[in-house]
């Protein structure tokens, strides 16, 4: 066991954390960040349903913006972009998060 194997050679609880436990999570953690990132930029169905851009669009979120712009404003290039620039920030996002991984790890997943 790894963390055994570092209490016998004298690892403090900080550095049994850092340098042990954390890097073998790490690709877990990642997932899980990229994960719940790309599912808070897909929030339109319980705004839709809830409030409907809230009043005076205080619940209006980019997704939400989006379906406006292109379904009850009928401005769909407008829209398209905003799609675009919304996709552009999820994979910026993911390729931050992707590369941030093997900085952490010790081994690949």
């Amino acid at each position: 066991d790894v963390i055994e194997a570092a209490h016998i050679d004298g690892a403090k609880r900080f550095t049994l954390f850092f340098k042990i436990k954390l890097p073998l999570l790490m690709p877990t953690v990642m997932m899980v960040s990229i994960v719940t990132i790309i599912g808070s930029m897909r929030v339109f169905d319980t705004i839709k349903l809830m409030t409907d851009g809230g009043p005076e669009g205080s619940t209006m979120v980019m997704v939400y913006y989006i379906y406006h712009q292109a379904f009850r404003m009928f401005d769909t290039g407008f829209a398209s972009a905003l799609a675009v620039i919304l996709f552009l920030i999820v994979l910026l996002l993911t390729a931050i998060q992707w590369f941030a991984r093997k900085k952490v790890s010790y081994y690949e997943a």
